[in-house]
């Protein structure tokens, strides 16, 4: 098995020959920053005291992370398992009084090696629709021409008002897979936001958003829409209009992922 990283996260991941994956990454947000370790196609935050160490089986790093609604530091690492096996681990910190959408630690897989996937007991095969397909279950499989890979929570915390979840997501030629920690509803207060597929989505204020979300009918519309058909209508393609949850985060509070993925073949 190797693995090729850069100064952040797994850019390839290849347990027999061939690279099987696209970078992953761990990303959280609040109603108007979007951090992503990975791909730096993140906004509104800004990052410092970035370290990194690593050696040949593995690579682990620290940074804190200031976004529009709190303030956070950032531990992660990348392990190299049994055969064919990671273990990524991830942990942030409230450094001060926050709010956060959600917590997540990200996976990418080829779709030409796993054409087909399984969550909660459902089968789905890849179609480039870049829907969500969420669950309360632990794991992810994908599988294709005799192989599998399997996307495993070790184990999890989180705050009263988050609970952890999985999904994944038939994006373009890839499976985009996610353990996050979302915000409960309906605990969690909720935040419209405008965008496109290219542009940074525009939150309204939360105070017009919790006006509008009175609405239970209008609520049960827009909550996570982007996520559930973000492809219908025709215009969904170029403009979209969703609800997500928003809960607070006090200081000195910590979020935990630790997953493992195994390729069997």
């Amino acid at each position: 098995m190797s693995w090729k990283i850069d100064d952040r996260t797994i850019q390839e991941w290849s347990p027999v020959r061939e690279n099987l994956i696209f970078p992953w990454s761990i990303e959280c947000s609040d109603s108007f920053s979007f951090m992503s370790l990975g791909n730096r196609r993140g906004y509104r935050y800004e990052e410092s005291l970035y370290k990194v160490k690593r050696d040949e089986h593995l690579h682990k790093g620290t940074l804190e992370v200031e976004m529009q609604e709190g303030r956070w530091k950032l531990d992660f690492s990348d392990l190299k398992g049994q055969e064919n096996e990671i273990i990524r681990e991830a942990n942030i910190l409230a450094l001060e009084e926050s709010s956060l959408a959600d917590f997540a630690l990200d996976f990418r897989f080829k779709k030409e090696f796993f054409p087909f996937a399984q969550i909660g007991s459902k089968d789905f095969e890849h179609q480039n629709k870049n829907i969500c397909h969420q669950s309360q279950e632990q794991q992810v499989l994908l599988h294709g021409k005799g192989c599998r890979v399997l996307v495993q929570i070790e184990e999890s915390h989180c705050p009263h008002g988050f609970a952890p979840w999985m999904y994944i997501k038939d994006a373009v030629d890839e499976w985009i897979v996610h353990a996050r920690f979302l915000p409960i509803d309906p605990t969690a207060k909720g935040v419209i936001q405008f965008g496109c597929r290219n542009c940074r989505p525009i939150s309204l204020p939360q105070f017009i958003s919790a006006w509008l979300l009175r609405s239970s009918k209008l609520k049960k519309f827009l909550w996570y829409r982007s996520e559930r058909s973000p492809h219908s209508p025709f215009w969904g393609k170029m403009f979209y209009v969703t609800a997500v949850g928003i809960s607070p985060v006090k200081k000195g509070q910590k979020m935990y992922w630790k997953a493992k993925v195994k390729y069997q073949c």
